[in-house]
């Protein structure tokens, strides 16, 4: 809290103060307003849930760690379903597993890119555009 009475976020970092013969003498601490980027993340996280398209997030391992309500509506999985499991062996199909695997791959290499996934005849195309950050199922 500043001394005019604003909160802030505040990320801290502290590590032991030592003398010459190695005894705790005291606490170290580096402090970092993040208070804006909390903001952001927070404004972040309304954009995605409030999108029109559906949206969901992996992490490096795969797992599910964005879902908006679009992504629920289109699949009919709610977040608390999908959160923390792999998208792609959980939720793709085993003929598209490889191809989706591949572009969640790139993408977590900093690489853009997307795969169409359409067969002659086929009742539902999904396009899949990754970035390192999101998924989009437009």
């Amino acid at each position: 809290m500043t001394k005019g009475g604003v909160r802030l976020d505040v990320l801290l970092n502290a590590t032991t103060r030592r003398d010459e013969q190695g005894n705790v003498i005291g606490v170290v601490g580096i402090g970092q307003d993040i208070t804006g980027r909390l903001a952001q993340e927070r404004e972040y996280t309304r954009l995605i849930d409030s999108a029109n398209a559906p949206i969901f997030g992996v992490d490096n391992f795969g797992k599910v760690t964005i879902w908006n309500k679009n992504a629920q509506k289109l699949v009919g999985y709610p977040s608390v379903e999908v959160m923390g499991r792999n998208l792609v062996e959980h939720f793709i199909t085993p003929e598209h597993r490889a191809r989706v695997q591949s572009v969640i791959d790139q993408a977590l290499e900093g690489e853009e890119t997307g795969v169409l996934m359409c067969e002659p005849y086929e009742t539902l195309s999904i396009v899949l555009n990754l970035t390192k950050f999101a998924v989009i199922i437009l």
